[in-house]
């Protein structure tokens, strides 16, 4: 593997698609969606305003822990798996490696929402990009994340 997602990713919310919408078609409260969004409440509530993820990826693997301690193991094998969010519940998805640098995702629409997409490391492997497509009956978005690896 000559590109890898390991490392630690921040979100870089001036080039990333805002995803309130995205949230709230997902059952998100809104109080959770107005943590997510507001700056102002950065010293009293980091952990939940900044995004940011440890990506730990093996080859066939990838495990991620966000900043709130949530840790997912993502076997790459294309296979669905049954998951639990503290946020977004239970759900079911899947991810394949289609290259070094670029995972595909896919959720299903069981809980009446589906994302398809892609992760994908550029810039020299400094630059992390999640593109989904947002299905749900409330609202269809292309929604592009941005985030760059810390030291």
């Amino acid at each position: 593997m000559t590109v890898s997602f390991n490392g630690k990713w921040v979100e870089d919310k001036e080039t990333s698609t805002p995803y309130q919408d995205v949230l709230e078609a997902q059952g998100v409260s809104w109080a959770l969606r107005q943590v997510s969004s507001n700056d102002d409440f950065v010293v009293l509530i980091i952990k939940l305003l900044t995004v940011q993820y440890t990506i730990t990826d093996t080859g066939t693997t990838l495990e991620s822990i966000d900043t709130q301690g949530t840790k997912e193991l993502a076997t790459l094998d294309n296979e669905w798996v049954e998951r639990k969010h503290p946020i977004f519940g239970p759900y079911k998805d899947r991810m394949a490696r289609l290259s070094d640098s670029v995972v595909s995702i896919e959720t299903s629409s069981d809980r009446g929402w589906a994302v398809k997409g892609e992760w994908r490391v550029e810039e020299n492997g400094t630059v992390l990009i999640r593109e989904y497509e947002f299905t749900s009956p409330t609202l269809n978005k292309l929604v592009r994340l941005v985030y760059k690896k810390q030291e």
